[in-house]
């Protein structure tokens, strides 16, 4: 698909998908954490808890495309799932710390 300005509209688009997996793995991870905050756990056990949740999540949702006629699993997405959740986990850290130290 072509713009009248003669670029290619269909590879200037590449980045969604990547851009939608961090952006959903990173939501994941925070409402995760949100929903465990309550709990009487560590604040490095429930990072953790919610980090292997959203990579394992992500992982066997890969792994269930190989049932889908057309899906192709991607190694590339687990990647950029945990790599959404890693940041949400670094970011709720970090601001866990900033709301101790006041």
């Amino acid at each position: 698909m072509s713009d009248p300005s003669g670029t290619d509209l269909g590879r200037s688009l590449d980045w969604l998908p990547t851009a939608a997996h961090f952006t959903f793995y990173f939501g994941l991870t925070v409402l995760s954490f949100l929903w465990l905050e309550g709990a009487k756990h560590s604040l490095s056990i429930s990072l953790g808890l919610v980090f292997l949740a959203a990579v394992g999540y992500g992982a066997i949702m890969e792994l269930a495309q190989f049932q889908v006629p057309g899906r192709t699993p991607s190694m590339w997405d687990v990647g950029v799932n945990a790599v959404g959740a890693l940041a949400a986990v670094g970011l709720l850290g970090l601001l866990s710390l900033v709301r101790s130290r006041m």
